[in-house]
């Protein structure tokens, strides 16, 4: 989850379905909240999808507004823009890309720090995708 910049909308990754029998999901559901931050409830609408064989999962977003969605059935790093409702493939070839961060501190303020994990005892692996805007931790 992100919240917007004006604090009026909630980003929800919704990665699946259901969870008996598992069934993937691959959108993003944008929440309109009220002054007090809770929910409006006629107010939430999906504004992003991933491929039909993808699922969403971590989310990150930059001081532009703009938001970057992992995709880890796939390996890549997508951005969506709500202002123009365009959509942008920024990073692929990362299997298990889960958890986004923009970089703070020592780590590029003007990068995703992605995280993918692997099963059978692997281990994970944390790339740096580069994408010349800061984030809004």
């Amino acid at each position: 989850m992100v919240l917007s910049h004006d604090k009026r909308t909630l980003y929800v990754a919704r990665i699946f379905h259901s969870i008996r029998p598992v069934v993937f999901d691959n959108t993003v559901w944008a929440i309109r909240l009220n002054d007090d931050g809770t929910p409006r409830r006629v107010e939430a609408k999906v504004v992003f999808r991933t491929g039909p064989d993808d699922t969403t999962d971590g989310m990150a977003i930059d001081v532009e507004g703009r938001l970057y969605v992992s995709s880890p059935r796939t390996g890549k790093i997508w951005r969506y823009d709500p202002e123009s409702e365009e959509t942008i493939l920024i990073a692929d070839g990362m299997p298990g890309v889960a958890g986004l961060t923009f970089g703070r501190r020592a780590f590029d303020p003007t990068s995703i720090y992605a995280v993918a994990l692997y099963s059978g005892g692997l281990g994970g692996k944390v790339y740096r995708i580069p994408v010349g805007v800061e984030g809004r931790n």
